[in-house]
């Protein structure tokens, strides 16, 4: 920064006529020294202490939060912020409305007679008179064909014509039947809360008893096939047994031969060839 020093016979007041150009103005009173400070901004920067930031050369209709920025106004738009914007091309009426342009990049919706709100998008009934009608965040909702009548959305954890009973209460308080005009005595019956009965067999108990069933089976399984393994290869020893003992016995029969002892002296010529003595 530049500084100015101004000597007067009087009372002096500083006035900074540029960045770097000081002027002091003296009321003579008494003699004294009047010290004048004038700031010299940085460059980008403008205004009395320098808080202004000055915008790019050629930004039209923008303003500037750093040296050398174009940030558009409202109903502006483009890179030195020199094109209007037409907000109507966007379609943002919704229905059967109009779109009215606006200075300064406005609209207006000029909504048809079934129609309200801001850009026309509310049926005019119920919920659009009252949007209180639904509690705890419920969401009203206009029934066709109908002016007066209306349903509302509640949130998780909420029922009832307005959204006004929480389910967490409802499990725990007496069911209420009541019937008869408004003005009559209502008979009411209370009777406790059902409760609630969980399923007989859990998913674990399932798979425990999937689990024994099926070791039962493999115990089965296994037990008969030992016991026909078993029986089978006695049944095939046998078989071969039985086998061996018909060849045995076949051989016997084709080699069978008869041995006759015979006394001494006796002469086998006169026998046939077949006999043999020992």
């Amino acid at each position: 920064m530049d500084m100015c020093v101004c000597v007067c016979a009087c009372a002096c007041v500083c006035v900074c006529v540029s960045e770097r150009v000081c002027v002091c103005l003296c009321v003579c009173v008494r003699v004294c020294v009047c010290v004048c400070v004038c700031y010299r901004c940085r460059a980008g920067w403008r205004g009395a202490v320098c808080d202004q930031c000055v915008p790019s050369p050629d930004c039209v209709h923008g303003v500037c939060e750093e040296p050398g920025q174009c940030i558009c106004e409202r109903g502006w738009t483009g890179a030195r912020c020199d094109r209007e914007v037409h907000r109507c091309s966007s379609k943002p009426c919704s229905g059967n409305s109009t779109c009215v342009e606006t200075r300064g990049g406005g609209h207006v919706c000029l909504c048809s007679p079934a129609y309200t709100g801001e850009n026309c998008q509310l049926k005019k009934g119920p919920c659009s008179a009252n949007s209180s009608r639904c509690q705890n965040g419920g969401t009203c909702v206009n029934t066709s064909g109908s002016d007066s009548r209306f349903s509302c959305l509640c949130p998780a954890g909420f029922t009832g014509s307005s959204c006004e009973l929480h389910i967490s209460q409802l499990k725990h308080k007496p069911r209420v039947k009541a019937s008869g005009p408004a003005h009559a005595f209502h008979k009411l019956l209370l009777r406790p809360a059902e409760s609630e009965s969980g399923p007989l067999v859990t998913h674990s108990q399932i798979i425990c008893f999937s689990v024994l069933a099926l070791l039962t089976c493999l115990v089965v399984l296994v037990t008969t096939g030992i016991v026909f393994f078993t029986r089978c290869e006695t049944w095939m020893a046998n078989a071969k047994y039985s086998q061996l003992v018909r060849q045995q016995r076949d051989q016997q029969r084709e080699q069978h031969s008869l041995n006759i002892i015979l006394p001494e002296k006796i002469k086998l010529s006169n026998y046939s060839k077949h006999y043999t003595s020992i």
